[in-house]
């Protein structure tokens, strides 16, 4: 498994589809510079970065993953009657 979004295959091959689009882009209008060219790059540029969000959230929620069996415990103590969560109330 990728140990960081770089290494992800799709994440390249999308990087690559940037500077393709960048150089495509490069032969338009200069009078399009501010409008379709930007846009396309704007779009093109949105799917690295979509695929770097997700892999992030999906490191952040492995983390949490692993600290599931603590959560568990805690939830089930607390339904128990074992321990209270709340700071501000005195008795659950």
């Amino acid at each position: 498994m990728a140990q960081h979004y770089k290494d992800l295959i799709v994440w390249q091959k999308a990087m690559d589809l940037v500077n393709t689009v960048y150089d495509a882009t490069d032969a338009f209008p200069k009078r399009e510079t501010y409008s379709l060219t930007d846009q396309i790059r704007r779009a093109a540029v949105s799917i690295p970065k979509r695929i770097t969000a997700t892999a992030n959230f999906s490191a952040f929620f492995a983390i949490r993953a692993a600290r599931w069996p603590n959560l568990k415990h805690k939830y089930s103590s607390r339904n128990a009657g074992t321990i209270c969560l709340s700071p501000i109330r005195r008795s659950c």
